[in-house]
């Protein structure tokens, strides 16, 4: 096994991945706080490539684990990514904005209420640990969640 440890600003969100020119190293990888204990195991792992997804680092510090199936050896590569909260909306708001001309849409742009309800949402589905989910830990939906910001829109 082979670790690697990180450093970086408190609250940076990081993608790690490990891959494999082999057909058969059957990486895997792993995140871990500074005690050693599991923070994030892989969201998708094959035959040469291991990844961990997005994970936010509170404490600014974790190790990465990366080993292989049943004692198998090779090469590796390790790639992992720093971001900011504000870098990933910012990307979410391009890549959406992409397909939306590719049908002939207009493109979006960022309104601070709306992201106030959405990360409202984000952080109740966190603290409630619910993955994914559109009504809240409270019962609320979007329409109610947008509305509580003030905000008006023309289909309310």
């Amino acid at each position: 096994m082979d670790s690697y440890t990180l450093k970086v600003a408190p609250g940076s969100i990081i993608s790690a991945t490990v891959s494999s020119q082999s057909n058969n190293l059957f990486p895997l990888i792993e995140l871990r706080d500074e005690n050693g204990l599991p923070l994030k195991n892989p969201l998708a792992f094959n035959e040469s490539s291991a990844d961990l997804g997005l994970y936010d680092l509170a404490m600014g510090k974790a190790t990465i684990n990366v080993k292989t199936q049943a004692d198998r050896t090779g090469n590796y590569t390790l790639t992992v990514a720093v971001f900011t909260v504000e870098q990933l909306r910012s990307e979410v708001i391009r890549l959406t904005n992409i397909e939306r001309l590719k049908v002939g849409r207009t493109a979006l742009l960022r309104n601070s209420l709306l992201e106030q309800a959405a990360q409202s949402h984000v952080s109740d589905m966190d603290a409630s640990n619910t993955y994914l989910g559109h009504i809240g830990s409270n019962g609320s939906t979007p329409t109610t969640r947008i509305n509580a910001t003030g905000y008006r829109s023309a289909w309310f």
